[in-house]
């Protein structure tokens, strides 16, 4: 049986298994962000916390990939 248009022509990403949670910083679910463990503040304003340089793990699709 051929499979459906959609699936045939549809490209197929390989999906990374990386560590999403911020290491040393657990959630708080009452207020929606992460706390750093070390000095229990939020995330974002702690001083431990680095911002992240890129968008690595995103999978472009739809228009940013015009060219192809």
């Amino acid at each position: 049986m051929k499979k459906h248009i959609i699936i045939e022509k549809s490209k197929k990403y390989v999906l990374t298994n990386q560590e999403l949670v911020p290491a040393g910083c657990s959630y708080n679910s009452k207020g929606g962000f992460w706390v750093d463990d070390s000095s229990n503040i939020a995330m974002m304003r702690s001083l431990n916390f680095e911002l992240a340089a890129t968008k690595k793990c995103d999978i472009e699709t739809g228009e940013d990939q015009k060219g192809e």
